[in-house]
């Protein structure tokens, strides 16, 4: 539970084992051949609290695919 804590505190990054990266494409596979789940997936994949289904999985970065609105410069309050 210790561990699965430094994932809100950020320091999940530091824990032996754990890989930080950069890339613009992503892929994860099992390593065994898929076991039969109840649910039917094979492993859940949660990331920030939303379900993103099950492996294997490929993401990729689609660049410009976002337009994001931001204030004028100065205006922001701190």
């Amino acid at each position: 539970m210790t561990r699965f804590l430094t994932v809100y505190a950020g320091t999940h990054t530091d824990e032996p084992g754990v890989n930080h990266f950069s890339c613009r494409a992503l892929t994860i596979e099992p390593l065994a051949p898929p076991v039969s789940r109840p649910r039917g997936g094979l492993f859940p994949l949660d990331v920030d609290g939303e379900a993103l289904g099950d492996v294997p999985l490929a993401v990729e970065l689609v660049e410009r695919a976002l337009r994001v609105r931001v204030p004028a410069s100065g205006t922001l309050r701190r």
